[in-house]
């Protein structure tokens, strides 16, 4: 491996979102890269493969990444994480490791949005060049809600989120109508008035994907945290905090 200032390599951690692939025994990848101002130089990446539905697989992806790749845990500086909205106990998982990585090596932790991530994905495969939304964590009638106008998908900052709340598709449909939307991205667990929405505004629905590659890219963007504070991004009041405030 070229010499690199040890400073600037990033370990990302995707698995946000277990629903946006289709392979049963995928759990997302990690990537490897030189992060800095002007950017990031992707150095590798490393699918998170299953052997069983209950493996563990993201530690072994991560040694076998950092091996390929010639790198020991103590030159890593940051641990990017896609921190949700996603799956519940996923991005528990993916933010746990990174913490425990930092504190372990004396890294920092970068938490990058998931909706972020799925934005720059999106872009990085030319899904579209205008105002894009993102839905997540889609439960009943209501989804997490994102649109992103987007810059270059490898840029290392983009503008903050135009919208970014959790939404029903009628309340979605009034924030975005002076944004412009021009393709929407979800999974097959978004609520149908979001789909039936789109449809009806003639914006095609991309399939949701997050590449560790994108999360790479956009944690140049994104200032480090101590990885005490680091924390899961929630789109909503956990149900068992809901049951026990209205009981009390």
């Amino acid at each position: 491996m070229p010499d690199r200032d040890p400073k600037s390599l990033t370990l990302a951690l995707e698995m946000s979102n277990p629903s946006a692939i289709a392979d049963p025994l995928a759990a997302g990848a990690v990537a490897l890269g030189a992060v800095g101002d002007g950017g990031c130089e992707p150095i590798g990446e490393e699918p998170i493969t299953l052997r069983s539905p209950r493996d563990d697989a993201l530690a072994p992806a991560i040694d076998r990444l950092l091996r390929r790749c010639g790198v020991r845990p103590g030159q890593l500086d940051r641990v990017a994480v896609s921190a949700g909205p996603g799956g519940f106990t996923s991005v528990r998982i993916a933010v746990t490791t990174a913490k425990t990585i930092a504190e372990v090596v004396g890294a920092r932790v970068v938490v990058v949005p998931s909706d972020e991530v799925a934005a720059r994905t999106a872009v990085q495969s030319s899904v579209t060049s205008g105002p894009i939304a993102v839905l997540l964590a889609g439960k009943r009638d209501t989804a997490w809600c994102a649109v992103f106008e987007p810059a270059a998908w490898d840029q290392p900052a983009w503008p903050a989120p135009l919208i970014r709340a959790v939404h029903s598709a009628e309340t979605f449909a009034e924030a975005a109508r002076p944004v412009g939307v021009t393709a929407m991205v979800a999974d097959a667990h978004a609520p149908a008035g979001f789909t039936a929405w789109a449809q009806e505004q003639g914006i095609p629905i991309a399939p949701l994907a997050l590449s560790a590659g994108a999360l790479l890219a956009a944690s140049a963007g994104h200032e480090p945290v101590d990885p005490v504070v680091a924390a899961p991004i929630y789109p909503r009041e956990p149900e068992a905090v809901t049951k026990w405030r209205e009981r009390a």
